[in-house]
């Protein structure tokens, strides 16, 4: 069987329930992978299917060890950090532990060196902002490729509720009001209590907010196609 050398590695983005992440499945790291594929002949598509058919043959868990293949990167990792914090935002958690995350993620995302070798090499903990609570939660996505905490979070949440969090303006404070006053929880009955300007009677929100949020839900529905 083909050898791959050392610094092969390629790291597959973990999706989560209820949600499509916009990454491509597979992400060729280092100068070369398995089967002699590399970052410059190998299209998303390819590297999906590879994967496919390594789950179907029941290879998957061989390769990944014997490849070094890892369930997230160091960019799936922080979007999920980042996703925490907008949760607990939602769910009016202690402000410094929302804020906890939010400066994790700053962090992680600002560090030079892979996933992988700040994990191996012990910095992920020496870094300032990571605790030991939450690089706690970084091993375990890196080696599970997901993370309970996060999933049952989620899961404390209607899955629209992310959905309302991609419109410009519309944050987590927001969100929550619309959620909780109005019972609005998908991108649907956002739009038809706009059109019914039922927002009008909230706290903080005006005519011209109602119209912003019209837009962001109509330039959402183009880009999803």
């Amino acid at each position: 069987m083909y050898k791959a050398r050392p610094e092969a590695r390629v790291s597959r983005a973990s999706v989560g329930h209820g949600e499509r992440w916009r990454n491509t499945a597979f992400r060729l790291l280092g100068k070369s992978s398995p089967f002699g594929l590399t970052s410059g002949n190998c299209r998303p598509s390819v590297r999906w299917r590879w994967e496919v058919l390594a789950r179907r043959f029941w290879l998957w868990d061989s390769l990944k060890t014997e490849y070094n293949l890892s369930m997230v990167d160091k960019e799936a990792v922080v979007q999920i950090l980042e996703e925490i914090a907008v949760l607990l935002e939602l769910k009016n958690e202690n402000v410094f532990k929302i804020r906890a995350y939010h400066n994790a993620a700053r962090v992680l995302e600002g560090q030079p060196e892979d996933l992988k070798t700040l994990i191996d090499t012990g910095k992920l903990e020496e870094l300032k902002g990571i605790g030991p609570a939450i690089s706690e939660k970084v091993r375990e996505l890196f080696s599970k490729g997901k993370l309970k905490y996060y999933e049952d979070l989620k899961k404390s949440f209607p899955e629209g509720i992310h959905d309302l969090l991609q419109i410009p303006g519309l944050g987590p404070k927001r969100v929550k009001i619309l959620y909780e006053k109005l019972k609005v929880k998908s991108l649907q009955e956002l739009e038809k209590a706009c059109r019914e300007s039922r927002l009008l009677n909230l706290d903080g929100f005006g005519e011209k907010t109602q119209e912003n949020i019209l837009q962001g839900i109509d330039r959402l529905k183009k880009s999803s196609g």
